[in-house]
């Protein structure tokens, strides 16, 4: 599986050396990180234009995709998490190989697919805590991630 996510990535999605040392350790992040945030979006059974539109964006700025990239990736990412049995498959690859710090970042990315509606379904929540919970994130960190990610 992991051999023809990188083959995909190294066809069509080519990043600059200079900013990745293991290119397919990225390329595998991305698509995690991709579908973890479909993941979410999908939880109260309800996708809406707008929470689809701030995954876009959010690939977009925070990965630095281009929309053809971004297109691709999320068109991967939407079949991987078809055919997913859990979340573990994508949450033990990000828990192994990057630091806390990026597995808060992308705790506030899946926040911000949550609020992008502004609303709040328990289904979506309970997503995002168990997220958390496979991420080993601190209780702490969970709850200051999702107040600055509230609507004012």
């Amino acid at each position: 599986m992991i051999g023809k996510v990188v083959d995909f990535f190294n066809q069509r999605l080519r990043m600059p050396e200079q900013e990745v040392a293991d290119e397919g350790s990225l390329q595998v992040f991305h698509l995690a990180t991709a579908s973890l945030m479909i993941e979410v979006m999908r939880a109260d059974f309800n996708v809406s234009d707008v929470e689809r539109q701030r995954v876009i964006e959010i690939i977009q700025t925070r990965l630095d995709l281009s929309k053809e990239q971004t297109d691709e990736l999320l068109e991967l990412a939407d079949q991987e998490v078809a055919d997913s049995v859990s979340l573990h498959q994508f949450t033990s690859l990000i828990d192994k190989e990057y630091a806390y710090d990026q597995k808060v970042q992308i705790l506030a990315m899946l926040w911000e697919v949550v609020f992008a509606d502004e609303c709040m379904d328990k289904h979506e929540e309970y997503v995002v805590r168990k997220i958390a919970d496979l991420l080993h994130i601190r209780h702490q960190d969970y709850i200051e991630t999702r107040h600055k990610s509230e609507p004012k």
